[in-house]
């Protein structure tokens, strides 16, 4: 299971993709971006699809780092959980603080964890 973070912009896009009402997006994702492989298999995918869609696809997910302000969000989310017994995991609680200091939407399975921070915009896939 993996969590990612994106973009409002990229989480309607990841919803306009959907065919199927309830489709989720473990299903659409595969189906807009080319697997893992070689440099050489990457081009050649991107060869045989929409090369600026996928590009621009991919662009729209942000990467954040541990920077002053997530490492803050994060202190205060662990004391926070803390006092009222609701402890998340070490990866899940920096992913939340990055989300949360970002403002984005956290798309994951993970709702459980993820649903025990406050103010967390939560889209499960």
């Amino acid at each position: 299971m993996k969590t990612i973070s994106l973009t409002d912009e990229a989480c309607e896009r990841l919803k306009s993709w959907k065919t199927v009402a309830g489709e989720s997006f473990s299903k659409v994702v595969p189906k807009t971006v080319p697997k893992r492989g070689t440099a050489g298999e990457l081009d050649a995918a991107f060869d045989s699809h929409d090369t600026a869609s996928v590009r621009t696809f991919l662009e729209s997910f942000p990467v954040f780092g541990p920077d002053e302000d997530v490492l803050h969000a994060y202190a205060n989310l662990f004391a926070d959980l803390r006092r009222r017994n609701a402890v998340i995991g070490p990866h899940d609680l920096w992913i939340a603080a990055a989300a949360l200091v970002a403002r984005v939407t956290l798309v994951t399975r993970n709702t459980d964890g993820a649903g025990r921070v406050p103010g967390l915009r939560l889209e499960r896939y």
